[in-house]
């Protein structure tokens, strides 16, 4: 149903599914990184992804503050294209989510 809504495509390489469900207590987030760039099927615009960030967070109205700040979290930390090219060369989980942490300290450090 939310991706009937529009593209969770972003210009800068990323995809960022996601939802409020009843199902969650908690966000639940997974994260995956594909050597091939995916095009986004449901808009005619041409984006593609090579990093994919999907959450779920509950519906439960106190919630929504936590839903937005990380969806602008993870907006903020790929926005930079040579970033998401630079995880899309790694090899293996632990080696992204290494520099993922690196990127954020950073980013925080700016």
């Amino acid at each position: 149903e939310r991706d009937t809504t529009g593209s969770m495509f972003l210009p800068s390489g990323i995809a960022i599914p996601h939802a409020r469900v009843a199902e969650v207590n908690d966000i639940v987030l997974a994260m995956g990184v594909s050597k091939v760039p995916v095009q986004d099927t449901n808009e005619q615009n041409g984006l593609m992804a090579r990093v994919f960030c999907i959450f779920l967070s509950p519906i439960h109205d106190k919630e929504l503050g936590k839903h937005l700040k990380l969806l602008a979290r993870i907006s903020a930390l790929f926005s930079d294209i040579d970033f998401i090219e630079e995880i899309g060369s790694l090899e293996g989980s632990k080696a992204i989510f290494e520099a993922l942490q690196k990127h954020e300290r950073e980013l925080d450090e700016e």
